[in-house]
C-alpha cells in the first residue's frame, strides 16, 4: 500500500511510518524537534508532520516545541539567572529546540515574563536571548 505524492512520485506506507516515528522519537527525546532534522528523515513538510503529530506544541520558525522543553528551559535560566543575575538563555538551550529560535522560545519561559514585570532587561543581545536582573541593572548604574 501507498500514496501517489505531488510530482507522480509513489510512496510506500512504510516509508510514511518510519518517517512518523522518526519524528515522534526525535519530540519525545527532547520535548521538541527542528525542522531541518525532520527533513532528514525524509518528510516533505516538516512543520506540518510535526503540526499533525504534537497539536498542543508551539510552532517557531525553524521548530516545534513541547511544553516540557520550555519547562525545562524556564528552570535552566531561572537558575543561571538567580546565581549570577545576568544570563545568556542561549547557553541553556535544550537539545530540538533551534538556535536561531531561543529568543522566540525564551519569551514564552515563566522567568522571561516575570522578569519583564520585575523591571529585568529581557530579551536584549544580538540574538536577544540575554536577561540581566533588575537588581544588576540597579548596582551597575548606581556606581
Amino acid at each position: 500500500n501507498g500514496s501517489l505524492k505531488g510530482g507522480g512520485r509513489w510512496a510506500p506506507d512504510l516509508f510514511e511510518a518510519a518517517r512518523e516515528d522518526g519524528a515522534k522519537a526525535l519530540f519525545a527525546a527532547a520535548g521538541a524537534a527542528c525542522y531541518e532534522d525532520v527533513k532528514r528523515l525524509g518528510a516533505p513538510d516538516p512543520a506540518a508532520l510535526l503540526a499533525t503529530l504534537f497539536p498542543n506544541a508551539t510552532a517557531y520558525e525553524h521548530c516545534r516545541v513541547g511544553a516540557t522543553a520550555v519547562d525545562v528551559y524556564d528552570a535552566s535560566v531561572t537558575a543561571a539567572l538567580r546565581a549570577d543575575g545576568a544570563v545568556d538563555a542561549a547557553m541553556h538551550l535544550p537539545n530540538g529546540i533551534h538556535a536561531l529560535d531561543a529568543g522566540a522560545v525564551l519569551l514564552n519561559t515563566t522567568v522571561a515574563k516575570s522578569s519583564v514585570k520585575e523591571g529585568a532587561l529581557v530579551g536584549v543581545g544580538a540574538e536577544g536571548t540575554c536577561i540581566v536582573s533588575k537588581e544588576l541593572v540597579d548596582a551597575c548604574t548606581a556606581t
